[in-house]
This record gives structure tokens, C-alpha cells and sequence, in this order.
């Protein structure tokens, strides 16, 4: 694979307040640590907002997609269309590789 994790998220979920990081880099950061440590290497993990176009063929290497989902995640069009081509890409695959983590209560 050429990236372990994708994290698909909006870029209203990552907006930062003055001189602070965002909430999906921070998350990310601790990720990346965590895996770090439980793999003993470091994880290639790779963010993508809505703006980042997503490829088929680059969501066909990558070993997992986490998306951060919150009401705005739900209402973006190009994150959703992630999920639905990574979905496909995985059909066949008896291991689960697709992850979500909620920011913010969706209905």
C-alpha cells in the first residue's frame, strides 16, 4: 500500500482558532503517534478535505480510510463520494478498512 491511512474529513472540521492547530491535524498527530508506537515504524497517513481530490487509484492503495464525520462531513458531496469509491475498492476484502470517528453528534 502506499499510504497506510487516509483521514477524509471537511474543512470546516479542521478550521483552528488563533495560533492553534485544527482538530483533524491534532488527531492525526496523536494517531500517528499511537501507531508508532503499537507498529514500532511510523505510519504513512495522509489528510484529505473535500478540496483534495480523492482518486480511485489511490484509494485502491491505501490500507485504510478513517473519515471524521460531523454535519458538515455529511453534507459534503466530494467526502461521501470518497467513502462510496473506497467501499468499492475493498468489496472484496474480508477485513474491515473503513473507520469513522464523530466529531459532532450527527442525526
Amino acid at each position: 500500500m502506499e499510504q497506510d491511512i487516509i483521514i477524509n474529513y471537511t474543512e470546516k472540521d479542521n478550521e483552528a482558532a488563533k495560533n492553534e492547530t485544527g482538530w483533524v491535524t491534532d488527531f492525526a498527530k496523536f494517531l500517528d503517534v499511537m501507531l508508532t508506537q503499537v507498529l514500532g515504524r511510523k505510519p504513512s497517513i495522509v489528510l484529505k478535505s473535500e478540496g483534495s481530490a480523492l482518486t480511485a487509484a489511490e484509494l485502491k492503495n491505501t490500507g485504510i480510510l478513517i473519515s471524521i464525520l460531523s454535519p458538515h462531513f455529511i453534507n459534503s458531496g466530494q467526502c461521501l463520494d470518497a467513502i462510496e469509491e473506497f467501499h468499492k475498492s475493498i468489496a472484496t476484502s474480508k477485513i474491515n478498512r473503513m473507520f469513522k470517528v464523530l466529531k459532532t453528534s450527527v442525526p
